[in-house]
């Protein structure tokens, strides 16, 4: 790998790190019992926090969440129909997202006021799950949903984003058939979840 151009070289370091987070989401979906917003959600998170960096892609997150139970909260009293009514929902938040950009850059936070077209993509498209899901379970579900997919995109992002890690995935890229074999291992797991045990114990002490 390291015959390839420097620029080649950067693409495909983060493509070999890519499955190494799905390993993550594997290991706290399958084994610890925490729920996200779909499988691949959390790695395209932890992508978007490779560009804002974690702190400030936790802020962006919070603040679209928040704008989205706002809007929900002023939308429940029009009675639109769901298309609409995320339509609206989505163009609410947008506009919030550039209120935030331009209010960043007056207050010279250039780390959110030169934030990259891709995060605030991957945010919005999260931001739609979370709306459905919204609209359907209710806000502390989705609430739930966004919790479980923060900590597993955290996670993930601090996996993906080690550069001993990059740098071994690049030198060895047979280390890919490893993680393969992990994911097929724990894909036939059929044990309890770390979260179910802690949820029967009072069970167990009866």
């Amino acid at each position: 790998m390291l015959f390839l151009p420097l620029h080649i070289q950067q693409t495909v370091k983060l493509l070999m790190v890519i499955p190494l987070g799905l390993l993550v989401v594997t290991i706290f979906r399958n084994v610890i019992g925490i729920n996200t917003f779909g499988t691949f959600t959390p790695i395209l998170m932890a992508l978007a926090f490779r560009e804002t960096k974690l702190i400030w892609g936790l802020v962006l997150f919070s603040f679209v969440i928040m704008m989205s139970i706002f809007a929900k909260w002023i939308l429940d009293r029009l009675k639109l129909l769901f298309v609409s009514r995320l339509s609206v929902m989505l163009t609410f938040v947008i506009t919030a997202i550039i209120i935030l950009i331009f209010i960043s850059y007056r207050a010279g936070l250039e780390t959110i006021s030169s934030v990259t077209f891709f995060p605030i993509v991957i945010m919005i498209m999260i931001l739609e799950r979370f709306s459905i899901i919204q609209m359907e379970s209710g806000t502390k579900n989705s609430l739930l949903l966004s919790l479980g997919t923060v900590i597993v995109a955290s996670i993930g992002y601090w996996v993906m984003s080690t550069e001993i890690v990059q740098l071994f995935m690049l030198l060895f890229p047979e280390l890919i058939l490893a993680v393969l074999g992990l994911l097929i291992l724990l894909g036939r797991y059929t044990g309890l979840r770390l979260t179910e045990l802690w949820r029967f114990r009072l069970l167990e002490r009866r």
